[in-house]
């Protein structure tokens, strides 16, 4: 990545409640990482991506209990 432009976390980690209200399991790009809750197809399909690159170039996937409270750890 060469330039970012993030969410303020206040309105992230509103829209990552809006997911959880709707059911829907997202991905939250924070610091260097994606924390994922559930491991779902679209989760599954973008860790084997990450796995294709070359090593050096692969994102880190954690796991999170919640990502609204994980959320608040990270700079989102």
């Amino acid at each position: 990545m060469l330039e970012s432009d993030p969410l303020p976390q206040e309105q992230a980690l509103r829209i990552v409640k809006m997911l959880d209200g709707a059911g829907i399991h997202g991905l939250l790009y924070v610091d260097n990482a994606m924390l994922y809750q559930a491991e779902t197809g679209h989760v599954t399909r973008t860790i084997n991506w990450g796995l294709s690159l070359p090593e050096h170039q692969r994102p880190t996937f954690l796991q999170a209990e919640s990502l609204a409270d994980a959320g608040d750890g990270y700079q989102i």
